[in-house]
C-alpha cells in the first residue's frame, strides 16, 4: 500500500481500511458523539466514489487544517470537478473528523460545510458535513447548489 508523498500544507495522513463505507463511516462518528445525517443509508444514496476501500486499503493525505480548504470557497461542487480538483470523499471526511477527534477532542468544519465532492449521488450531487452551528452534533446533509463561502471543497493527494 502506498503513502502518498508528504507536500507542503498537507500534513493528516489518513489511513481508510478495507471495506469502510459511508454508513460505517458515519456509524464511526455516532458511537463517539452526536451525529445526523438526511437520510439513513448513505451507502444506497452515494452510488459513485472516486476512491473506494471495498477494493481494498489506502492513505490520503489532506491539508492540516480544522476548516476544508479557503483557496476552494467559492466554487460549486460541479466546478470542483469540472476542474479536475481530486476531493475528499464522503467516507474519508468522516474517517478524518473521528481522527482529529480523538487526537485533539475537537471537531471540523466549524464554520464551514466541507463539500465531500470526491462522492456524488445519481444526480451529481455531494455530500456536505459540518459541525452544527448550536454546536451539538455532526450533520451531513446533500448539497446540490451552486457556489456559496461557506461551502468548501478539501483536496486530497492520493496514489
Amino acid at each position: 500500500m502506498l503513502v502518498p508523498a508528504k507536500q507542503d500544507g498537507y500534513g493528516w495522513l489518513i489511513g481508510m481500511p478495507q471495506g469502510m463505507t459511508d454508513n460505517r463511516s458515519f456509524d464511526l462518528n455516532a458511537s463517539s458523539f452526536n451525529c445526523w445525517r438526511w437520510i439513513n443509508d448513505l451507502d444506497a444514496a452515494v452510488v459513485h466514489n472516486d476512491r473506494d476501500p471495498k477494493n481494498g486499503a489506502y492513505f490520503i493525505r489532506v491539508r492540516n487544517r480544522i476548516e476544508a480548504d479557503k483557496e476552494l470557497r467559492n466554487f460549486s461542487a460541479r466546478e470542483l470537478l469540472d476542474r479536475k480538483i481530486p476531493g475528499v470523499t464522503h467516507a474519508e471526511r468522516q474517517v478524518l473528523e473521528h481522527a482529529v477527534w480523538l487526537v485533539s477532542g475537537k471537531h471540523l468544519d466549524i464554520e464551514n460545510v466541507t463539500l465531500c465532492h470526491g462522492s456524488r449521488d445519481s444526480d451529481g450531487d455531494v455530500p456536505g458535513v459540518n459541525w452544527s452551528a448550536d454546536g451539538d452534533r455532526l450533520r451531513v446533509n446533500w448539497c446540490s447548489g451552486g457556489a456559496d463561502g461557506s461551502f468548501r471543497g478539501r483536496s486530497v493527494i492520493f496514489n
